[in-house]
């Protein structure tokens, strides 16, 4: 099976993901997500500790994103290099070992590729064009931190935006003025910032302790959540099965009558 390494935004949990992350794996992936120990939440180490970091002093700067792509990194070469067994092993939950031995063992070493959420994306972007262990990235509605025309010499990268992204970032305008045409662009109409994880589904429990909270103000767009979901679902299959597969899709090729909130280019 190919592997997906899932990052997330800045500050947020990996379980923030689920739905996606479980799309992914019923289509037969293997998706390894990560609470990076930097800045995506509450991290506690299996044997109880914690990161020696103030959160008070991690900043979502370039430094921290080049941490985030080391651990992306890290763990794709982990996946390389681990026999299953033993990585199966750093299980938490000594039940799970043997489901993780399995799956662990049935892993294509060689289809391994990075997806990320926000800052997250960035930092997958970043791996992919840093990493020989992955070969392909998605960015979901992430500014790219650092030299993005460096990035997009070595990066093969779907990015999905939402239709204001652009409006407060060039960086990806510079990443596809470098990029080749196995990189694609795309833009979904009715989407906001917090519609690329689970936060659609979450909202209804975010205003039972802050009913005042707008669907504007936790940054959720006009569009069904269920909608959306089939949406970034389809399109990061049809990338991935394209990148580690070679598999082409009609969805890479131009618009669709089935999915017209999508915009290709600009």
């Amino acid at each position: 099976y190919p592997a997906l390494i899932l990052s997330t935004e800045w500050g947020a949990p990996v379980e923030t993901y689920a739905a996606l992350a479980e799309d992914l794996a019923s289509h037969g992936y293997l998706v390894f997500g990560i609470d990076h120990p930097g800045g995506s939440g509450v991290v506690i180490y299996p044997d109880g500790s914690e990161p020696e970091h103030d959160p008070i002093r991690i900043v979502p700067d370039e430094a921290n994103n080049i941490e985030w792509a080391l651990d992306i990194a890290y763990v794709a070469s982990w996946l390389q290099g681990a026999p299953s067994a033993d990585a199966a092993r750093v299980c938490v939950d000594e039940r799970a070992v043997p489901n993780v031995h399995r799956a662990l063992g049935a892993l294509d070493s060689g289809r391994i590729a990075a997806l990320g959420h926000s800052f997250g994306g960035a930092a997958a972007v970043r791996a992919d064009a840093e990493s020989a262990a992955i070969v392909a990235s998605a960015d979901l509605d992430g500014a790219l931190i650092g030299d993005a025309t460096r990035l997009a010499a070595s990066a093969r990268t779907m990015v999905l935006l939402s239709p204001g992204h652009s409006e407060l970032d060039s960086s990806i305008d510079e990443f596809f003025d470098a990029a080749g045409p196995a990189s694609h662009r795309l833009t979904i109409e009715g989407t906001l910032h917090s519609n690329f994880g689970d936060n659609s589904w979450l909202y209804a429990r975010v205003l039972t302790v802050y009913p005042d909270l707008t669907r504007e103000g936790y940054q959720l767009g006009s569009i069904d959540p269920q909608r959306s979901h089939a949406i970034v679902t389809s399109y990061l299959r049809a990338f991935f099965a394209s990148a580690l597969d070679g598999t082409p899709s009609l969805l890479l090729d131009g618009p669709s009558p089935e999915y017209p909130e999508v915009m290709f280019g600009d």
